[in-house]
């Protein structure tokens, strides 16, 4: 766990130095200088078609590369040529869903016309903005097998943040137009794909040259194969992560899916921890699954579990208790209150995703990855199903009661299927402990008068709520790797 505590913690840094960015943007930057309807033209735009557009793209190259990558493994041959056949991959697959999204345009501006005009008339900036990220995440997933995670992250979760807030802050002071904020988002994500390139390139690492390796080996019709499955569940993967958002622009309005997005947003602190471990860990499980190591996976999947449910309770516990002081602190504040309730609820599903451990990192560089297809298609018709029946009586927090119901669900089958395969599961007798503890502290914190005013009430409430979650859990040793994170910080500042 060594090298994966190291990566995980740098990366969590950076992580959250992008979260500090992003909150800044979207909680101040956004919401005085943006309208509700224009915030959700460029997280529709980019969250939700980019995101599905480049994750059917890239025909599972990603995945590809990091499962096989064990196999290659060698600098002096180029490590056989894997990245190389990876861009093949997703050059192949931005091509065809290129030609699929341009013969089928009238039926996606069909679909968003009545209620979402504005997203109309920047429907095609996706392709070229899906280009320049499917280009960052192939070569992102090369330097994970390398182990590297902390640089693509600052380029990812910094230099794209950066870039969004000076877009939003130009164009609220009327140095561009509308059309120059959304082009700046091309520009901002061909920025850090071609800061990976020069990452690599600065590193040795770059090789990008055709070899002929991959192609002759004994694995390559197993890594077509691979491949294409993976194509199928990436993209089946966040078309279910983001049908709320595109089910809302076109049944709602654009402005909703803003609300949305923001309130989402805010949730999306939670995962950071989870994010980077499960970045860390998916070639060290890869490589485990190569040498048969099976003990090793299985300590990966409790551990890790014990470690994001701690972080993901401390973490829901410090938004939720300051959600409405958060709503006082930001311009127009009243016009996102409604997104109050999306916080709780994605935020309960996002804690019980990180509960459930990285077990979509085991499945899918496992023997039994072709499982992931008929469980995430089945996902995706609970989710459309649920927000189908929700949203029209709910709204927003309909979209995200269907959304928790499709998380709990979806993390139950997986837990199922790894335990009757592998006989893994992530639970400690710690794990109850740990819930009881953050129930413990919520109600404690109800306790606490409300300062009236946002600052000092968010100060108080946070101050509290870390002493009085954190100290418990490190005196009753509830995540032994906490412990050892902090008897390693003590020892190197007492040298």
């Amino acid at each position: 766990m060594g090298v994966i505590i190291r990566q995980s913690i740098k990366s969590v840094i950076i992580s959250y130095l992008g979260i500090a960015i992003a909150f800044v943007n979207m909680l101040f930057i956004f919401p005085l200088f943006l309208s509700p309807e224009e915030i959700g033209l460029v997280n529709v735009l980019k969250g939700a078609l980019v995101s599905i557009f480049a994750a059917i793209a890239q025909m599972g190259a990603i995945t590809t590369v990091v499962k096989y990558f064990p196999y290659f493994n060698k600098k002096e041959e180029g490590y056989g040529g894997i990245l190389f056949t990876g861009l093949s991959i997703a050059a192949v697959g931005f091509a065809i869903c290129t030609a699929f999204f341009l013969l089928f345009n009238q039926k996606i501006v069909n679909w968003f016309i009545d209620k979402s005009p504005l997203l109309v008339d920047y429907i095609y900036y996706a392709i070229p903005i899906a280009a320049c990220f499917l280009l960052f995440n192939v070569l992102e997933s090369f330097t994970r097998s390398l182990k590297r995670i902390v640089i693509p992250n600052l380029f990812r979760d910094l230099v794209l943040r950066i870039g969004f807030g000076i877009a939003a802050l130009l164009y609220g002071l009327h140095f561009i137009s509308l059309d120059g904020m959304v082009l700046s988002y091309v520009i901002n994500f061909g920025l850090i794909a071609l800061l990976m390139l020069l990452y690599l390139a600065s590193m040795g690492q770059l090789y990008i040259k055709p070899r002929s390796t991959v192609f002759k080996s004994d694995l390559f019709p197993e890594m077509m194969k691979f491949s294409l499955f993976t194509a199928l569940i990436s993209g089946a993967a966040i078309l279910q992560n983001q049908i709320d958002m595109i089910m809302l622009a076109s049944w709602e309005s654009l402005a909703a899916s803003g609300i949305y997005s923001v309130a989402f947003y805010i949730c999306a602190v939670i995962e950071m921890p989870r994010r980077a471990l499960g970045q860390i860990t998916i070639p060290v499980i890869a490589d485990a699954w190569k040498d048969e190591n099976y003990q090793k996976i299985d300590e990966l999947y409790t551990r890790t579990a014990l470690v994001q449910l701690a972080a993901g309770c401390l973490i829901f516990l410090l938004i939720w208790i300051n959600t409405d002081s958060l709503f006082d602190l930001m311009p127009n504040g009243d016009k996102y209150r409604p997104g109050k309730y999306v916080i709780l609820f994605i935020g309960l599903a996002k804690v019980f995703d990180m509960m459930m451990g990285i077990n979509t990192e085991i499945i899918v560089t496992s023997p039994y990855y072709k499982w992931n297809l008929p469980l995430i298609l089945l996902l995706i018709l609970l989710t459309f199903t649920s927000n189908w029946i929700l949203i029209p009586i709910y709204g927003l927090t309909g979209a995200a009661i269907a959304t928790a119901i499709s998380v709990f669900l979806f993390n139950a089958i997986r837990f199922l299927f790894i335990f009757w395969k592998f006989r893994f599961q992530p639970f400690q007798a710690r794990t109850p402990l740990l819930i009881l503890l953050a129930i413990a502290v919520y109600f404690t914190l109800q306790l606490v008068p409300d300062l009236s005013q946002p600052i000092p009430n968010i100060i108080l409430q946070s101050m509290l709520c870390a002493i009085l979650f954190v100290l418990p859990m490190l005196s009753l040793k509830l995540v032994p790797d906490a412990n050892a994170v902090l008897s390693s910080l003590v020892a190197k500042l007492k040298k």
